[in-house]
Formats: structure tokens, C-alpha cells, sequence
């Protein structure tokens, strides 16, 4: 996490939008790359938002994210 994210933040925000509007062809589709990081944040938005929820469910603390 810690050697990611710096470089993850630096490649989002030097992505130029010809960058952004490149192709992608996965089996049965073709979307460009800001579609597959919108809908992988978002994936991963919800991921955690489910974990969360059986952690409540279940009866252990919540979350930590600090």
C-alpha cells in the first residue's frame, strides 16, 4: 500500500485525456481506460462498503481507515 499509492496518485494525475480515451479490448467489449478506473474505484468503493457492513452484522468494531 504504502509503495502503490504514490505511484498510483502520480500516474492518475499525469494522465493526459488521449491517455485516458485509449481502448481497451476485454472478451466481449471495448472500453477506454477512464471507464475501467471509474468502474474499478467504484468496485472497490463497494467492496468495502460490504465488508464494513458484515463487520456490523457480525459484531466487530468498525472499520479503521486511519
Amino acid at each position: 500500500m504504502e509503495n502503490i499509492s504514490p505511484k498510483l496518485q502520480e500516474a492518475l494525475t499525469q494522465a493526459t485525456d488521449e491517455k485516458l480515451e485509449e481502448k481497451l479490448n476485454i472478451p466481449g467489449m471495448e472500453i477506454t481506460l477512464f471507464e475501467m478506473i471509474s468502474f474499478s474505484s467504484y468496485r472497490e468503493a463497494n467492496c468495502i462498503g460490504q465488508i464494513a457492513l458484515w463487520r456490523r452484522l457480525l459484531g466487530y468494531p468498525g472499520m479503521n481507515y486511519m
